[in-house]
């Protein structure tokens, strides 16, 4: 019988990015100098870094934000998650519109919310599709790599 290998996917080649509903459309309507900022950020995560730019979002496990002003004088925003280890989902971009320095509008922690809720739903369909794998759920909660 062969030896069980383990093997960190991860390492091997950088986490493939999963742009969720309109964030995608919506980071490409950016400014060019925005949409490189941000996405130069994005890239480091994709490495299993996290640039000085991305704060974590309060209120959530996992979920960074990036911020770029520009010279119109808007902040935008990309939100993204870590949380699942083999793939990086982008929940949402967004204009930063509250007043307060550092707080972030309830309608958008609602959209970044229910985003993360998704996720949960659609990870294994993703790996699967990014990695050529089959998962196979095991006992006790726990998934089988084939």
């Amino acid at each position: 019988m062969p030896a069980k290998v383990k093997i960190n996917l991860a390492a091997l080649r950088p986490k493939p990015t999963e742009w969720l509903f309109s964030t995608l459309r919506d980071h490409r309507q950016s400014p060019e100098d925005v949409q490189d900022a941000l996405g130069r950020a994005l890239m480091v995560a994709e490495f299993g870094e996290k640039d000085g730019r991305a704060k974590p979002l309060r209120g959530f496990s996992g979920v960074y934000q990036i911020s770029a002003i520009h010279d119109d004088g808007n902040t935008y925003r990309l939100a993204y998650t870590v949380a699942m280890p083999l793939i990086i989902y982008v929940l949402h971009v967004w204009t930063k519109k509250s007043h307060f320095k550092d707080q972030t509008d309830k309608h958008d922690t609602d959209r970044i919310n229910d985003r993360v809720g998704e996720i949960e739903k659609r990870y294994i369909g993703d790996v699967e599709r990014n990695y050529g794998v089959t998962i196979v759920q095991g006992g006790k909660g726990e998934y089988d790599v084939r």
